[in-house]
């Protein structure tokens, strides 16, 4: 004790030595005597700061000066670093204290950004003043000076080229700011303004939280930090996108600009860089918690980054799959962060109807890529629930998709009503409506017929719905092909299956005159059995009157063609979308149902009112909970089999059946 008071003693008197010693003493000891800070305060006189900026930063007064400054804000920082958690009246005495001399520090701090000098000082005193209490912070990151002041210091590059401050500490104020509008009224205003009028300053923190992300790579990959440091910020950053978009969907035009990678591939590269070989227990948990944000992020409709899908196929490419099967793999079964990886991985699959999302699941025509997912098999039977369901429906996604990979994959079903059987049109004669592009036809006159009885009516709203989510991605004709090929295969397999559930129901009526319902939103693949009259309800109580008379013109010639028109109703995910189906299908000389036509849909959960009114119909109606615990009763060995698929779609069809009907 005596030994400090002498060092205080002579560092009031501004002695490099002894201000150098003080600090030593207070690192080493973890003093949290804040009577230093007080002691010492005289200091950081800012009256010797020339005003006009003209000095000779290098005459030796002045740089001893600015040398003693850098060394008390080194000693005060020490001082807040040693309070223990606990000692809330300290804390509050130095914010207090602090508050008071809040624009004498920041004086100082402007002064050494200007020189390039003592920057690590400036963004520890930064970090320091922004974490003693949530009523300075607000005084700190409400004033746009002291906001430009922080973001210079967060992009300082040192003469190597690297971020010398974005990546090295804990605590990034810049992050704070943007996270604490949602609590902190001051800060949303701030915000909000920058959002709106000064967009440059927005993409300047947007490039801090990149440069962030890609700073924490680096410095993991020259051993600077952690691996579980570097997840804990790339967690924090993620949920900062994700509570800033589900408000402002502008931010992520900030975070992805032309000239860069798309934010959600950069983070799921650095994921996968840092996690390599990664088994620990807590830190896959953390990483499921990050790869949860992602998955929202990128099955998320509405986020003007990139086409719906491509979202999916792009993070898919930089090893999303591969992170996920990860947690899988060495989690324990008891832990609640694998149901969660599980349930992702479930979400995912679901799109391997796509063929290009099929790739990632398909290696020499099995189950293989990425080469880990086989491993799953040696988790205890009791925990294969997951890899039962989704494997049995890959397999027969890859299964269609290297049987018809050879063949040239046409949009064969013309929108028109005047078919009444399957037939193959070559691409060079498929005609699509140039206004809408929601409509699909074989022939001049088949066009001009459906124009004349019902295109006429519904263009002008298919034409603006389709100009608000062109970039998002309208379904394209091949996707849609996949698509009614995939219904064709689950209709024709299992046709008894939904015999079963319309006697389940207790519909008297044959099955034929009813319509199918396939829900391929969850896995595994679930439907029902729903009739006419229940089904014109549903349709007149849509708000788009000119697609409830295109479904009502399906209603009408299917009545009068019953015996060789089915009707099946469909819902398939569409990178945070959701396609709505409506299809009719006939018997051809093979004996096998093939789709004529389609109403085809894509339905924006995010979008206008009147779409979440029609999502809301059909997901409340056809739409249930996906049961897992199914899976366990089915056949785990062995290459997928078209009797495997079965089971695993009867299986969820029944007990589907009776959660709805309990």
């Amino acid at each position: 004790m005596v030994h400090k008071h002498m060092l205080i003693r002579r560092a009031v008197t501004g002695d490099p030595t002894y201000l150098k010693s003080l600090h030593v003493h207070i690192k080493k000891n973890r003093d949290s005597d804040i009577d230093t800070c007080f002691s010492l305060i005289h200091l950081l006189d800012p009256t010797v700061i020339p005003s006009t900026g003209t000095f000779d930063s290098f005459e030796k007064a002045f740089k001893d000066r600015m040398e003693r400054v850098n060394l008390t804000l080194n000693i005060f920082f020490s001082v807040f670093d040693s309070i223990p958690a606990e000692d809330v009246s300290s804390k509050q005495a130095l914010t207090t204290f602090f508050g008071k001399h809040l624009n004498d520090i920041f004086r100082w701090v402007m002064l050494f950004h200007s020189e390039g000098m003592f920057l690590p000082t400036c963004a520890l005193t930064i970090i320091m003043l922004q974490s003693l209490d949530q009523n300075l912070l607000p005084r700190i990151m409400t004033s746009c000076r002291l906001l430009e002041l922080i973001l210079l210091i967060w992009m300082r590059k040192d003469r190597f080229g690297r971020y010398m401050v974005a990546a090295t500490h804990r605590i990034c104020p810049i992050l704070d700011m943007v996270q604490g509008f949602v609590i902190h009224e001051p800060r949303k205003a701030l915000f909000l303004q920058l959002h709106e009028d000064k967009p440059r300053k927005m993409r300047e923190i947007a490039h801090v939280v990149r440069v962030r992300i890609l700073e924490l790579k680096q410095r993991y990959l020259e051993g600077e930090i952690q691996r579980k440091f570097a997840l804990e910020q790339i967690i924090k950053i993620l949920e900062v996108s994700s509570v800033i978009l589900s408000r402002y969907n502008r931010w992520l035009a900030f975070l992805v600009p032309k000239d860069s990678p798309n934010f959600l591939c950069v983070v799921v590269e650095v994921l996968g860089t840092i996690s390599q070989a990664a088994t620990e227990e807590s830190y896959l948990a953390a990483l499921a918690r990050a790869l949860r944000y992602v998955c929202r992020l990128v099955l998320r409709a509405g986020l003007n980054m990139c086409p719906l899908l491509m979202k999916l196929l792009t993070v898919l490419d930089r090893g999303l799959l591969t992170l996920i099967i990860q947690c899988l793999l060495y989690l324990p079964p008891a832990n609640t962060s694998r149901m969660c990886a599980a349930d992702l991985f479930q979400e995912i699959s679901a799109y391997a109807i796509f063929s290009e999302i099929t790739r990632f699941f398909s290696k020499d025509g099995i189950l293989a890529a990425p080469a880990d997912l086989r491993r799953i098999k040696e988790v205890p039977v009791g925990d294969q629930e997951c890899w039962t369901v989704v494997r049995v429906f890959v397999a027969q996604a890859v299964q269609t998709f290297n049987r018809r990979k050879g063949q040239i994959l046409t949009t064969k079903e013309c929108d028109g009503l005047g078919h009444t059987h399957h037939q193959e049109v070559a691409d060079s004669d498929v005609r699509q409506c140039s206004r809408c592009h929601s409509v699909i036809y074989c022939s001049p006159e088949c066009q001009r017929q459906d124009w004349e009885q019902l295109h006429h009516h519904e263009c002008p709203t298919q034409s603006s719905n389709y100009t608000l989510h062109r970039f998002e991605g309208w379904i394209s004709p091949v996707n849609r092909a996949w698509c009614l090929v995939t219904v064709e295969g689950i209709v024709n397999a299992h046709m008894s299956t939904f015999d079963m559930v319309r006697l389940k129901k207790g519909i008297t009526a044959p099955l034929q005159p009813c319509i199918l319902v396939i829900n391929g939103l969850t896995l595994p693949t679930q439907a029902n059995v729903t009739q006419i009259p229940s089904y014109r309800k549903r349709n007149h109580d849509l708000p788009d009157a000119s697609l409830s008379k295109r479904i009502d013109a399906y209603l009408s010639q299917f009545l009068q063609m019953q015996g060789t028109i089915w009707l099946v109703e469909v819902l398939f995910p569409y990178g945070g979308a959701t396609i709505h189906y409506l299809i009719r299908l006939t018997k051809d000389e093979d004996g096998c149902l093939h789709a004529i036509s389609a109403i085809p849909r894509i339905w924006f959960v995010l979008a206008r009112c009147c779409f979440q009114k029609y999502i809301l119909i059909f997901l409340v109606v056809i739409v249930p909970t996906a049961v897992l615990s199914t899976a366990s009763m089915m056949d785990t060995t062995g290459p997928a089999s078209k009797g495997n698929f079965s089971a695993a779609l009867d299986v969820g069809l029944i007990c589907w059946y009776y959660n709805v009907n309990s």
